[in-house]
């Protein structure tokens, strides 16, 4: 079973990924909008396809609260 420790841990690394692909293309607007784009499916794809109820309680059942801990410093 995914902790809501764990699952923060796979979101931030989600973001880190994209925001090392964005340093890539710095120069690439529409590139860095699609990385953009991507990364939040990704998050949503952990929302509604990975996570179990009990750890949605965790966050309250509120999918941005999981992405408010995940981009937190």
């Amino acid at each position: 079973m995914i902790t809501k420790k764990d699952a923060i841990a796979v979101g931030k690394a989600i973001v880190a990924a994209a925001n090392r692909e964005k340093e890539n293309h710095h120069n690439q607007q529409e590139s860095r909008w699609i990385i953009n784009g991507v990364q939040f499916y990704a998050l949503d794809n952990l929302w509604y396809d990975v996570f179990s109820n009990k750890l949605k309680e965790q966050f309250e059942y509120d999918p941005n609260k999981f992405i408010d801990e995940v981009l937190k410093g």
